[in-house]
């Protein structure tokens, strides 16, 4: 369905053409004839640093392991955790992308119609903020790609989608390790 071309879409500009429309609204696709879909409003385009990119399909990798060591050192790398932060600060931030990438880590269909998910990351981003004193703003070339990807997801919600996102991930991320060879 729409949901899962627009999860796909999303994938392929982190992970395929580096350059993401970074504002996901309805009015901003056209969807094709041919079952495709189309980006609109490139004005708010941002090519994002294929590094970058690489560091994001390392931190979902880790994710979907659950691997909080290999999460914590692409944080790190990406800039949202920092060797002087405190370990409870540096928790609470492998948390908070643990809840972001929940869509991604469930097996099977996730459901974004009865999802409560912005709620808990507003929740938890507040806890980061309040209670461990983390102060310290996203790194910039990351606002844009977490942007893209939460609207997405929000747009997921609106359709009350139930997108099997696990299998569009790894079927991304096998595309990332085709490509580096």
């Amino acid at each position: 369905g729409t949901a899962t071309l627009l999860l796909r879409l999303v994938l392929r500009e982190l992970f395929e053409f580096h350059f993401v429309q970074s504002d996901p609204n309805f009015a901003n696709y056209l969807l094709l004839r041919d079952g495709r879909i189309g980006l609109l409003d490139l004005g708010a385009g941002y090519e994002a640093p294929q590094s970058l990119c690489r560091a994001y399909a390392r931190l979902l990798r880790a994710a979907l392991r659950e691997d909080r060591v290999a999460m914590r050192d692409v944080a790190a790398e990406i800039g949202f955790v920092k060797a002087s932060d405190e370990a409870s600060a540096v928790d609470a931030m492998l948390d908070l992308i643990e809840l972001a990438t929940e869509p991604f880590r469930q097996a099977g269909s996730y459901d974004f119609g009865h999802s409560d998910l912005p709620t808990r990351v507003r929740e938890a981003s507040m806890s980061l903020v309040f209670r461990h004193g983390y102060l310290r703003p996203p790194p910039p070339e990351t606002l844009f790609l977490q942007r893209k990807l939460g609207g997405t997801f929000l747009l997921c919600m609106k359709l009350r989608a139930r997108v099997d996102t696990r299998a569009l991930l790894e079927e991304a991320l096998a595309g990332v390790e085709e490509r580096a060879r």
